[in-house]
Protein backbone atom coordinates (compact mmCIF):
# COMPACT_ATOMS: atom_id res chain seq x y z
CA UNK A 1 0.00 0.00 0.00
CA UNK A 2 2.82 2.07 0.48
CA UNK A 3 4.62 1.59 -2.09
CA UNK A 4 1.17 2.53 -4.45
CA UNK A 5 0.66 5.38 -2.69
CA UNK A 6 4.45 6.78 -3.16
CA UNK A 7 3.94 5.62 -6.94
CA UNK A 8 0.93 7.79 -7.13
CA UNK A 9 2.30 10.83 -5.48
CA UNK A 10 5.17 10.73 -7.89
CA UNK A 11 3.77 9.54 -11.36
CA UNK A 12 5.47 6.15 -11.60
CA UNK A 13 2.62 4.03 -13.22
CA UNK A 14 5.25 1.02 -13.83
CA UNK A 15 6.11 1.35 -9.88
CA UNK A 16 2.39 1.57 -9.02
CA UNK A 17 1.91 -1.91 -10.92
CA UNK A 18 4.63 -2.94 -8.84
CA UNK A 19 3.14 -2.16 -5.61
CA UNK A 20 -0.22 -3.37 -6.69
CA UNK A 21 1.04 -6.77 -8.13
CA UNK A 22 2.78 -6.96 -4.18
CA UNK A 23 -0.19 -5.86 -2.25
CA UNK A 24 -2.36 -8.40 -4.42
CA UNK A 25 -0.51 -11.50 -3.42
CA UNK A 26 -0.56 -10.21 0.22
CA UNK A 27 -4.79 -9.64 0.36
CA UNK A 28 -4.40 -13.40 -1.35
CA UNK A 29 -1.98 -14.49 1.60
CA UNK A 30 -4.93 -13.05 4.38
CA UNK A 31 -7.88 -14.49 2.91
CA UNK A 32 -9.25 -11.43 1.96
CA UNK A 33 -10.91 -11.76 -1.73
CA UNK A 34 -13.03 -8.99 -1.73
CA UNK A 35 -9.77 -7.06 -1.74
CA UNK A 36 -8.06 -8.98 -3.91
CA UNK A 37 -10.91 -8.76 -6.67
CA UNK A 38 -10.70 -4.81 -6.11
CA UNK A 39 -6.89 -5.14 -6.95
CA UNK A 40 -7.25 -6.85 -10.05
CA UNK A 41 -9.55 -4.32 -11.35
CA UNK A 42 -6.99 -1.00 -10.21
CA UNK A 43 -4.33 -2.65 -11.99
CA UNK A 44 -6.14 -3.68 -14.96
CA UNK A 45 -7.31 0.49 -15.26
CA UNK A 46 -3.70 1.02 -14.77
CA UNK A 47 -2.04 -1.29 -17.34
CA UNK A 48 -5.16 -0.26 -20.11
CA UNK A 49 -4.30 2.93 -19.74
CA UNK A 50 -0.69 2.92 -20.48
CA UNK A 51 -1.55 -0.19 -23.45
CA UNK A 52 1.72 -2.34 -22.79
CA UNK A 53 0.99 -5.99 -22.78
CA UNK A 54 3.55 -6.76 -20.27
CA UNK A 55 1.34 -5.66 -17.95
CA UNK A 56 -2.05 -6.89 -19.71
CA UNK A 57 -1.56 -10.25 -19.06
CA UNK A 58 -1.86 -10.01 -15.28
CA UNK A 59 -5.37 -9.29 -14.79
CA UNK A 60 -6.60 -11.96 -17.11
CA UNK A 61 -4.22 -14.62 -15.25
CA UNK A 62 -5.64 -13.75 -12.04
CA UNK A 63 -9.22 -13.25 -12.85
CA UNK A 64 -8.48 -16.96 -14.27
CA UNK A 65 -7.05 -18.07 -10.62
CA UNK A 66 -10.59 -16.79 -9.21
CA UNK A 67 -12.51 -18.83 -11.75
CA UNK A 68 -10.44 -21.74 -10.74
CA UNK A 69 -10.96 -21.64 -6.87
CA UNK A 70 -14.97 -20.99 -7.68
CA UNK A 71 -15.42 -23.84 -9.95
CA UNK A 72 -16.15 -21.91 -12.99
CA UNK A 73 -13.58 -24.14 -14.98
CA UNK A 74 -14.55 -22.38 -18.56
CA UNK A 75 -14.27 -19.28 -17.30
CA UNK A 76 -10.67 -20.08 -16.00
CA UNK A 77 -9.64 -21.75 -19.22
CA UNK A 78 -10.81 -18.73 -20.98
CA UNK A 79 -8.84 -16.14 -19.17
CA UNK A 80 -6.05 -18.35 -18.98
CA UNK A 81 -5.34 -18.42 -23.00
CA UNK A 82 -6.50 -14.90 -23.07
CA UNK A 83 -3.68 -14.24 -20.32
CA UNK A 84 -1.04 -16.78 -22.27
CA UNK A 85 -2.11 -14.78 -25.91
CA UNK A 86 -1.23 -11.29 -24.54
CA UNK A 87 2.18 -12.47 -22.85
CA UNK A 88 2.73 -14.34 -25.79
CA UNK A 89 2.81 -11.02 -28.02
CA UNK A 90 4.67 -9.36 -24.93
CA UNK A 91 7.39 -12.19 -25.27
CA UNK A 92 6.73 -12.89 -21.46
CA UNK A 93 8.03 -15.81 -20.88
CA UNK A 94 6.76 -15.15 -17.03
CA UNK A 95 3.69 -15.06 -18.48
CA UNK A 96 4.12 -18.55 -20.32
CA UNK A 97 5.14 -20.05 -16.92
CA UNK A 98 2.53 -18.89 -14.90
CA UNK A 99 -0.42 -19.49 -17.51
CA UNK A 100 1.24 -23.75 -17.43
CA UNK A 101 1.26 -23.31 -13.62
CA UNK A 102 -2.32 -22.74 -13.38
CA UNK A 103 -3.09 -25.28 -15.89
CA UNK A 104 -1.04 -28.21 -13.80
CA UNK A 105 -2.17 -27.22 -10.66
CA UNK A 106 -5.98 -26.78 -11.46
CA UNK A 107 -5.08 -30.18 -12.96
CA UNK A 108 -3.81 -31.84 -9.81
CA UNK A 109 -6.68 -30.40 -8.10
CA UNK A 110 -9.21 -32.05 -10.53
CA UNK A 111 -7.09 -35.61 -9.92
CA UNK A 112 -5.78 -34.77 -13.25
CA UNK A 113 -1.77 -35.40 -12.86
CA UNK A 114 -0.60 -35.78 -16.34
CA UNK A 115 -0.26 -32.18 -17.03
CA UNK A 116 1.93 -31.79 -13.55
CA UNK A 117 4.37 -34.86 -14.95
CA UNK A 118 4.64 -33.30 -17.94
CA UNK A 119 5.91 -29.97 -16.51
CA UNK A 120 8.09 -31.14 -13.99
CA UNK A 121 10.03 -33.68 -16.17
CA UNK A 122 10.29 -30.52 -18.76
CA UNK A 123 11.51 -28.18 -16.66
CA UNK A 124 14.07 -30.43 -14.43
CA UNK A 125 15.68 -31.07 -18.14
CA UNK A 126 15.98 -27.74 -18.93
CA UNK A 127 16.70 -26.07 -15.47
CA UNK A 128 17.87 -28.64 -13.49
CA UNK A 129 18.75 -25.89 -10.61
CA UNK A 130 15.10 -25.41 -9.75
CA UNK A 131 14.96 -28.94 -8.67
CA UNK A 132 14.05 -28.01 -5.31
CA UNK A 133 11.31 -25.29 -5.90
CA UNK A 134 9.54 -27.95 -8.64
CA UNK A 135 10.05 -31.18 -6.28
CA UNK A 136 7.08 -31.01 -4.15
CA UNK A 137 4.87 -30.06 -7.36
CA UNK A 138 6.06 -33.19 -9.10
CA UNK A 139 6.40 -35.65 -6.07
CA UNK A 140 2.32 -34.58 -5.52
CA UNK A 141 1.71 -35.26 -9.20
CA UNK A 142 3.59 -38.67 -9.03
CA UNK A 143 1.67 -39.45 -6.16
CA UNK A 144 -2.09 -38.75 -7.48
CA UNK A 145 -0.72 -40.77 -10.40
CA UNK A 146 -0.42 -43.58 -8.00
CA UNK A 147 3.10 -44.48 -8.00
CA UNK A 148 4.39 -44.13 -4.62
CA UNK A 149 7.66 -45.86 -4.67
CA UNK A 150 8.41 -42.83 -6.69
CA UNK A 151 6.96 -40.03 -5.09
CA UNK A 152 8.81 -41.78 -0.96
CA UNK A 153 12.10 -41.44 -3.24
CA UNK A 154 11.53 -37.68 -4.17
CA UNK A 155 10.40 -37.17 -0.44
CA UNK A 156 13.40 -39.00 0.44
CA UNK A 157 15.59 -36.19 -1.40
CA UNK A 158 13.66 -33.48 0.74
CA UNK A 159 15.96 -31.45 2.59
CA UNK A 160 14.12 -29.20 5.46
CA UNK A 161 17.22 -26.71 4.99
CA UNK A 162 16.51 -26.29 1.43
CA UNK A 163 12.83 -25.02 2.40
CA UNK A 164 13.27 -21.40 3.95
CA UNK A 165 12.58 -18.06 3.23
CA UNK A 166 16.13 -17.44 2.41
CA UNK A 167 16.15 -19.66 -0.28
CA UNK A 168 12.61 -19.71 -1.88
CA UNK A 169 10.93 -16.55 -0.70
CA UNK A 170 7.77 -16.47 -2.28
CA UNK A 171 7.46 -20.18 -3.46
CA UNK A 172 8.33 -21.45 0.58
CA UNK A 173 4.63 -21.94 1.43
CA UNK A 174 2.90 -23.43 -1.58
CA UNK A 175 6.19 -25.77 -1.53
CA UNK A 176 5.65 -26.99 1.92
CA UNK A 177 1.88 -27.27 0.85
CA UNK A 178 2.51 -29.50 -2.15
CA UNK A 179 4.76 -31.25 0.14
CA UNK A 180 1.81 -32.01 2.83
CA UNK A 181 -0.20 -33.24 0.15
CA UNK A 182 2.07 -35.87 -1.32
CA UNK A 183 3.06 -36.94 2.11
CA UNK A 184 -0.49 -37.69 3.14
CA UNK A 185 -0.86 -39.11 -0.30
CA UNK A 186 1.71 -41.98 -0.04
CA UNK A 187 0.39 -42.32 3.94
CA UNK A 188 3.08 -40.64 5.69
CA UNK A 189 6.83 -39.84 4.94
CA UNK A 190 9.59 -39.01 7.59
CA UNK A 191 9.69 -35.17 6.98
CA UNK A 192 5.95 -34.92 8.23
CA UNK A 193 7.00 -34.12 11.62
CA UNK A 194 9.03 -31.06 10.28
CA UNK A 195 6.78 -29.89 7.79
CA UNK A 196 4.39 -29.52 10.53
CA UNK A 197 6.94 -27.32 12.61
CA UNK A 198 7.69 -25.37 9.48
CA UNK A 199 4.24 -24.59 8.23
CA UNK A 200 2.34 -24.46 11.75
CA UNK A 201 3.67 -20.35 11.91
CA UNK A 202 1.92 -19.63 8.94
CA UNK A 203 -1.70 -21.75 10.13
CA UNK A 204 -4.02 -18.41 9.85
CA UNK A 205 -2.76 -17.43 6.60
CA UNK A 206 -4.06 -18.62 3.17
CA UNK A 207 -1.47 -19.68 0.54
CA UNK A 208 -1.27 -19.01 -3.32
CA UNK A 209 1.58 -19.68 -6.05
CA UNK A 210 4.57 -17.54 -7.87
CA UNK A 211 2.13 -14.03 -8.16
CA UNK A 212 -1.38 -15.04 -7.86
CA UNK A 213 -1.70 -17.77 -10.77
CA UNK A 214 -3.05 -20.56 -8.01
CA UNK A 215 -4.90 -19.89 -4.92
CA UNK A 216 -4.50 -23.19 -2.48
CA UNK A 217 -6.71 -21.26 0.32
CA UNK A 218 -6.01 -21.81 3.98
CA UNK A 219 -3.34 -23.41 5.43
CA UNK A 220 -5.27 -25.24 8.39
CA UNK A 221 -6.26 -28.08 5.65
CA UNK A 222 -2.47 -29.15 4.70
CA UNK A 223 -1.86 -28.68 8.59
CA UNK A 224 -4.88 -31.64 8.94
CA UNK A 225 -3.29 -33.66 7.09
CA UNK A 226 0.03 -33.55 8.95
CA UNK A 227 -1.90 -33.44 12.29
CA UNK A 228 -3.26 -36.88 10.78
CA UNK A 229 -0.29 -38.63 9.92
CA UNK A 230 1.37 -37.63 13.35
CA UNK A 231 -1.68 -39.06 15.30
CA UNK A 232 -3.01 -35.80 16.77
CA UNK A 233 -6.57 -36.56 16.21
CA UNK A 234 -7.13 -32.97 18.21
CA UNK A 235 -5.11 -31.08 16.23
CA UNK A 236 -6.70 -32.18 13.41
CA UNK A 237 -9.67 -31.56 14.26
CA UNK A 238 -9.25 -28.19 15.04
CA UNK A 239 -7.29 -27.67 11.44
CA UNK A 240 -10.10 -28.74 9.41
CA UNK A 241 -12.52 -27.00 11.07
CA UNK A 242 -10.47 -23.93 10.24
CA UNK A 243 -10.02 -24.56 6.96
CA UNK A 244 -13.86 -25.67 6.51
CA UNK A 245 -14.81 -22.46 7.95
CA UNK A 246 -12.04 -20.17 5.85
CA UNK A 247 -13.53 -21.48 2.68
CA UNK A 248 -17.05 -20.99 3.57
CA UNK A 249 -16.23 -17.34 4.33
CA UNK A 250 -14.71 -17.11 1.21
CA UNK A 251 -16.39 -18.41 -1.04
CA UNK A 252 -14.19 -20.87 -2.50
CA UNK A 253 -16.60 -23.76 -3.96
CA UNK A 254 -13.90 -25.73 -4.92
CA UNK A 255 -11.15 -25.46 -1.86
CA UNK A 256 -14.31 -26.08 0.25
CA UNK A 257 -15.02 -29.52 -1.51
CA UNK A 258 -11.24 -30.40 -1.14
CA UNK A 259 -11.17 -29.24 2.82
CA UNK A 260 -14.83 -31.39 3.24
CA UNK A 261 -12.99 -34.35 1.61
CA UNK A 262 -10.15 -34.20 3.04
CA UNK A 263 -11.43 -33.90 6.76
CA UNK A 264 -13.99 -36.53 5.90
CA UNK A 265 -11.05 -38.80 4.66
CA UNK A 266 -9.12 -38.32 7.38
CA UNK A 267 -11.54 -38.78 10.15
CA UNK A 268 -13.74 -41.06 8.58
CA UNK A 269 -16.69 -38.62 8.51
CA UNK A 270 -19.37 -39.69 5.95
CA UNK A 271 -21.84 -36.84 6.05
CA UNK A 272 -18.58 -34.45 5.43
CA UNK A 273 -17.60 -36.79 2.50
CA UNK A 274 -21.12 -36.60 1.21
CA UNK A 275 -20.96 -32.65 1.32
CA UNK A 276 -17.98 -32.74 -0.42
CA UNK A 277 -19.26 -34.77 -3.34
CA UNK A 278 -22.34 -32.77 -3.89
CA UNK A 279 -20.55 -30.06 -4.17
CA UNK A 280 -17.96 -31.17 -6.91
CA UNK A 281 -21.10 -32.68 -8.92
CA UNK A 282 -22.47 -28.77 -8.52
CA UNK A 283 -19.40 -27.18 -10.05
CA UNK A 284 -18.72 -30.12 -12.86
CA UNK A 285 -15.59 -31.72 -11.05
CA UNK A 286 -16.83 -35.43 -11.90
CA UNK A 287 -13.99 -37.33 -11.74
CA UNK A 288 -13.58 -35.83 -7.97
CA UNK A 289 -16.92 -36.97 -7.19
CA UNK A 290 -16.28 -40.15 -8.27
CA UNK A 291 -13.70 -40.45 -6.50
CA UNK A 292 -15.48 -40.28 -3.73
CA UNK A 293 -17.91 -43.27 -4.63
CA UNK A 294 -18.26 -45.60 -1.78
CA UNK A 295 -16.44 -43.49 0.49
CA UNK A 296 -13.18 -45.56 1.03
CA UNK A 297 -12.69 -46.27 4.64
CA UNK A 298 -8.52 -47.57 3.40
CA UNK A 299 -8.09 -43.05 4.48
CA UNK A 300 -9.49 -43.20 7.35
CA UNK A 301 -8.02 -41.80 10.30
CA UNK A 302 -9.45 -45.22 11.91
CA UNK A 303 -6.98 -46.76 9.52
CA UNK A 304 -4.15 -44.13 10.22
CA UNK A 305 -3.88 -44.92 13.99
CA UNK A 306 -0.74 -45.83 15.47
CA UNK A 307 -1.40 -49.15 16.92
CA UNK A 308 0.86 -51.50 19.19
CA UNK A 309 -0.37 -54.97 19.68
CA UNK A 310 1.59 -58.19 20.84
CA UNK A 311 0.40 -61.65 19.59
CA UNK A 312 2.29 -64.24 21.60
CA UNK A 313 6.17 -63.59 20.53
CA UNK A 314 5.13 -60.96 18.08
CA UNK A 315 4.83 -57.54 18.59
CA UNK A 316 2.67 -55.72 15.44
CA UNK A 317 3.41 -51.94 15.38
CA UNK A 318 1.54 -49.40 13.13
CA UNK A 319 2.26 -45.83 12.50
CA UNK A 320 1.36 -43.96 9.62
CA UNK A 321 -1.02 -46.08 8.00
CA UNK A 322 2.16 -48.68 7.82
CA UNK A 323 2.19 -51.64 9.68
CA UNK A 324 5.39 -53.85 10.85
CA UNK A 325 5.78 -57.18 12.69
CA UNK A 326 8.79 -58.12 14.93
CA UNK A 327 10.16 -60.38 17.23
CA UNK A 328 9.75 -59.80 21.23
CA UNK A 329 12.74 -58.50 22.97
CA UNK A 330 12.93 -56.72 26.60
CA UNK A 331 13.77 -53.46 24.43
CA UNK A 332 10.43 -53.72 22.68
CA UNK A 333 8.88 -53.98 26.21
CA UNK A 334 10.53 -50.97 26.87
CA UNK A 335 9.71 -48.94 24.14
CA UNK A 336 6.33 -49.95 24.73
CA UNK A 337 5.75 -48.78 28.11
CA UNK A 338 7.21 -45.69 27.27
CA UNK A 339 4.57 -44.87 24.03
CA UNK A 340 1.88 -46.01 26.46
CA UNK A 341 2.59 -42.73 29.01
CA UNK A 342 4.27 -39.95 27.02
CA UNK A 343 6.13 -37.14 29.21
CA UNK A 344 6.27 -39.74 31.80
CA UNK A 345 9.32 -40.45 33.42
CA UNK A 346 10.32 -43.87 34.11
CA UNK A 347 13.51 -44.83 36.56
CA UNK A 348 15.34 -47.57 34.81
CA UNK A 349 15.25 -49.79 37.47
CA UNK A 350 11.16 -49.74 36.94
CA UNK A 351 11.68 -50.46 33.40
CA UNK A 352 13.99 -53.47 34.45
CA UNK A 353 12.10 -54.57 37.28
CA UNK A 354 9.84 -57.20 35.62
CA UNK A 355 13.25 -58.98 34.54
CA UNK A 356 14.52 -60.01 37.99
CA UNK A 357 17.82 -58.73 37.38
CA UNK A 358 18.39 -55.94 39.03
CA UNK A 359 18.29 -55.05 42.85
CA UNK A 360 18.17 -52.07 44.63
CA UNK A 361 20.74 -53.43 47.53
CA UNK A 362 23.62 -51.09 47.73
CA UNK A 363 27.06 -53.45 47.54
CA UNK A 364 25.45 -56.03 44.77
CA UNK A 365 27.02 -57.76 42.26
CA UNK A 366 27.29 -55.58 39.38
CA UNK A 367 25.41 -58.27 37.20
CA UNK A 368 23.54 -61.11 39.36
CA UNK A 369 23.68 -64.92 38.73
CA UNK A 370 20.62 -64.25 36.41
CA UNK A 371 21.89 -61.41 34.31
CA UNK A 372 25.17 -63.20 33.78
CA UNK A 373 22.52 -66.40 32.63
CA UNK A 374 20.68 -64.26 30.42
CA UNK A 375 23.42 -63.05 28.76
CA UNK A 376 25.72 -65.95 28.40
CA UNK A 377 22.22 -67.61 26.53
CA UNK A 378 22.00 -64.26 24.14
CA UNK A 379 25.64 -64.38 23.39
CA UNK A 380 24.72 -68.52 22.47
CA UNK A 381 21.87 -67.64 20.13
CA UNK A 382 23.57 -64.44 18.55
CA UNK A 383 26.30 -66.29 16.92
CA UNK A 384 23.68 -68.61 15.31
CA UNK A 385 22.06 -65.57 14.17
CA UNK A 386 25.08 -64.22 12.94
CA UNK A 387 25.85 -67.56 11.05
CA UNK A 388 22.23 -67.25 9.60
CA UNK A 389 22.47 -63.56 8.55
CA UNK A 390 26.15 -64.27 7.02
CA UNK A 391 24.75 -67.73 4.96
CA UNK A 392 22.13 -65.24 3.66
CA UNK A 393 24.14 -62.40 2.77
CA UNK A 394 22.26 -60.06 4.81
CA UNK A 395 24.49 -57.65 5.88
CA UNK A 396 22.65 -55.03 7.85
CA UNK A 397 21.16 -57.97 9.96
CA UNK A 398 25.06 -58.72 10.48
CA UNK A 399 26.14 -55.44 11.51
CA UNK A 400 23.28 -55.30 13.64
CA UNK A 401 23.81 -58.64 15.64
CA UNK A 402 27.77 -57.47 15.93
CA UNK A 403 26.61 -54.83 17.55
CA UNK A 404 24.76 -56.42 20.13
CA UNK A 405 26.95 -58.98 20.35
CA UNK A 406 29.74 -56.30 21.54
CA UNK A 407 27.72 -54.37 23.64
CA UNK A 408 27.01 -57.58 25.32
CA UNK A 409 30.65 -58.56 25.99
CA UNK A 410 31.42 -54.94 26.81
CA UNK A 411 29.10 -55.44 29.65
CA UNK A 412 30.48 -58.75 30.65
CA UNK A 413 33.67 -57.45 30.43
CA UNK A 414 32.71 -54.51 32.86
CA UNK A 415 30.98 -56.45 35.00
CA UNK A 416 33.87 -59.27 35.81
CA UNK A 417 37.62 -59.04 36.46
CA UNK A 418 40.28 -60.82 34.68
CA UNK A 419 39.95 -63.48 37.56
CA UNK A 420 36.48 -63.84 36.38
CA UNK A 421 35.19 -62.67 39.72
CA UNK A 422 32.33 -60.70 39.67
CA UNK A 423 32.82 -56.75 40.47
CA UNK A 424 30.50 -55.36 42.57
CA UNK A 425 28.82 -52.37 43.13
CA UNK A 426 26.80 -49.13 45.16
CA UNK A 427 25.13 -48.25 42.15
CA UNK A 428 22.97 -50.73 40.35
CA UNK A 429 21.26 -47.99 38.64
CA UNK A 430 24.19 -47.88 37.14
CA UNK A 431 24.43 -51.02 35.25
CA UNK A 432 20.36 -50.57 34.68
CA UNK A 433 21.17 -47.85 32.84
CA UNK A 434 23.90 -48.92 30.55
CA UNK A 435 21.19 -52.27 30.00
CA UNK A 436 18.25 -50.57 29.09
CA UNK A 437 19.68 -47.96 26.94
CA UNK A 438 21.35 -50.83 24.59
CA UNK A 439 18.29 -52.30 24.71
CA UNK A 440 15.98 -49.97 23.52
CA UNK A 441 18.51 -48.65 21.07
CA UNK A 442 18.47 -51.53 19.60
CA UNK A 443 14.54 -52.26 19.43
CA UNK A 444 14.90 -48.67 17.83
CA UNK A 445 17.04 -50.00 15.13
CA UNK A 446 15.00 -52.72 14.11
CA UNK A 447 12.18 -50.78 14.17
CA UNK A 448 13.88 -48.48 12.04
CA UNK A 449 14.26 -51.40 9.55
CA UNK A 450 10.87 -51.91 9.09
CA UNK A 451 8.77 -48.49 9.82
CA UNK A 452 11.59 -45.70 8.95
CA UNK A 453 9.32 -42.61 9.41
CA UNK A 454 8.49 -44.59 12.75
CA UNK A 455 12.14 -45.15 13.50
CA UNK A 456 13.17 -41.84 13.24
CA UNK A 457 10.33 -40.46 15.24
CA UNK A 458 11.27 -42.57 18.03
CA UNK A 459 15.10 -41.76 17.67
CA UNK A 460 13.88 -37.90 17.92
CA UNK A 461 11.02 -38.89 20.85
CA UNK A 462 12.82 -41.17 23.28
CA UNK A 463 15.19 -40.27 25.82
CA UNK A 464 17.28 -42.98 27.71
CA UNK A 465 19.54 -42.63 30.51
CA UNK A 466 18.79 -42.97 34.64
CA UNK A 467 14.98 -41.81 33.67
CA UNK A 468 13.84 -42.86 30.02
CA UNK A 469 11.23 -41.05 28.66
CA UNK A 470 8.92 -40.60 25.54
CA UNK A 471 8.29 -36.81 24.31
CA UNK A 472 6.99 -36.67 21.07
CA UNK A 473 7.62 -33.05 19.12
CA UNK A 474 3.82 -32.85 18.85
CA UNK A 475 1.29 -34.57 20.41
CA UNK A 476 1.32 -38.05 19.24
CA UNK A 477 -1.75 -40.78 20.10
CA UNK A 478 -0.86 -44.38 20.30
CA UNK A 479 -3.85 -47.49 21.03
CA UNK A 480 -1.83 -49.83 23.72
CA UNK A 481 -3.52 -52.76 24.66
CA UNK A 482 -3.17 -51.68 29.03
CA UNK A 483 -2.11 -55.85 29.63
CA UNK A 484 0.95 -54.74 27.63
CA UNK A 485 2.05 -52.33 29.85
CA UNK A 486 2.11 -53.12 33.58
Amino acid sequence: TEIVELARQNGDTRLELLGRRLRLVALLETGDLAGVDGEIEAFAAVSDAIRQPLYAWYPALWRGMRAAMEGRFDDCERWRTRAAAIGDAAHSENAVMLCVSQEVLLGCELLDPEPALRFGHDVLERWPELANMVRPMFAYAIALSGDHDQARGLLDQVRMDDYASETLGSELVPSLVMLCDAAWLIGGHACVGALYETLLPFRHEHSCDGIGDYYFGSLERPLGLLATLLGDTQSAVAHFDAAISEHRRVGASLLLARALRDAGTAMNDRDRLREAAALYERVGAERCARALDGLPARDSALARRNVVHRDGDVWALTYAGHTARLRHTKGMTDVVRLLAKPDRDFHVLDLMASDGVVSSVGGSEMLDSAARDHYKQRLVELEDELAAADLAGDRGMSERLEAERDALIAELSRAYGLGGRARRTGEPAERARSAVTQRIRAAIGRIAEELPELGDHLRRSINTGTFCSYRPEHPVTWDVDPDLTP
